[in-house]
């Protein structure tokens, strides 16, 4: 009889557990859920203004290479807004918000504003890869933040990295 019992929690357990995650998961599928993004870009000598705010919308489809995307000549269907925190010489430090959350949005955006993020080994050009386990060069690109309204709590939630990018 106790083994009933302990099985009985255990399929409660795992049916909240799934219950909680696919919660969560349609606050993305909603887009309830506010991310914010740290990206340090290559500017080429034609750097962006500080506070220089841009909404950038693009069609992104995927190519005939699996996991890389491209930006089509069609209807939107990725959103982000973007703004420009600090510049120097040859790079500039983004904030990145996306609104809708398709593969490689954020590089492709970045790409497409002129402005790749520092170490892409994937955006314009696929290039070769690295040794395993080499991260000398990473792809500058930080979540910074996650933030929405909990399902279960029915309060306000916020996840920071506590770290920052910085063109020093």
């Amino acid at each position: 009889m106790i083994a009933i019992h302990i099985v009985l929690i255990e399929l409660l357990q795992a049916w909240y557990c799934f219950q909680l995650i696919q919660n969560h998961h349609s606050l993305f599928e909603a887009h309830q859920v506010n991310k914010a993004y740290q990206a340090i870009a290559i500017t080429k000598g034609i750097p962006p203004m500080k506070s220089q705010k841009w909404k950038v919308s693009n069609r992104l489809e995927r190519t005939d290479t699996r996991f890389l995307m491209h930006i089509a000549v069609r209807p939107a269907n990725s959103h982000s807004l973007i703004r420009c925190l600090q510049c120097s010489a040859d790079k500039a430090l983004f904030e990145l918000k996306p609104i809708t959350g398709k593969t490689h949005q954020l590089r492709l955006h970045m790409q497409s504003l002129g402005w790749p993020i520092l170490h892409d080994s994937e955006y314009p050009q696929l290039q070769a890869s690295k040794q395993p386990g080499d991260f000398s060069e990473p792809l500058q690109l930080l979540a910074q933040q996650l933030q929405f309204f909990g399902t279960v709590t029915q309060q306000s939630r916020s996840f920071s990295s506590g770290t920052k990018l910085s063109l020093v």
